[in-house]
């Protein structure tokens, strides 16, 4: 898995955390400026354990496993685009 930018986490962070594209969380105290120090994170551990750095972080904040889920999923499935990462072909008769 190749390791996504920090705009490509922030992204992918933004579109799960926060209001219709706004700096609004869609939990109390979530905002632009935590999705920016998220991605940071992320980008600097190079996306060994996404779900170990953030859910921790996040439980913090009141999201619940739902949430985290979608969010670390969001962000894993940036780390797979372009890189021969994602779901394998089926197998040929």
């Amino acid at each position: 898995m190749s390791t996504p930018s920090e705009d490509e986490l922030r992204g992918a962070l933004a579109s799960v955390l926060l209001k219709d594209g706004g700096d609004e969380g869609v939990v109390d105290g979530i905002d632009g400026d935590i999705i920016e120090y998220l991605a940071g994170m992320l980008a600097e551990t190079e996306m060994d354990d996404v779900e170990e750095s953030v859910g921790p972080f996040l439980e913090g904040y009141g999201c619940d496993e739902t949430l985290i889920r979608s969010c670390c999923d969001a962000v894993t499935s940036i780390g797979s685009v372009g890189s021969g990462g994602g779901a394998a072909p089926p197998p040929q008769p």
